[in-house]
């Protein structure tokens, strides 16, 4: 265990796991300022399906 201090794993696994909930805390408290209608909601909307195609269909491509 005393190896893992002397190589820096606890401290790079502590900054990693704080800058995680950083960001979790910043989206949910940005979630507030989003719109709620309009061009921009429907761009969001369709956000999640564009990222999956974007990254499965490169795979099954070169597959």
């Amino acid at each position: 265990m005393s190896n893992l201090f002397h190589q820096g794993a606890i401290p790079s696994i502590l900054l990693a796991s704080a800058i995680t909930y950083a960001l979790r805390l910043g989206g949910l408290l940005l979630a507030d300022r989003l719109p709620k209608s309009g061009p921009a909601r429907r761009f969001l909307d369709c956000l999640p399906g564009t990222i999956l195609v974007s990254l499965t269909v490169p795979g099954a491509l070169h597959a």
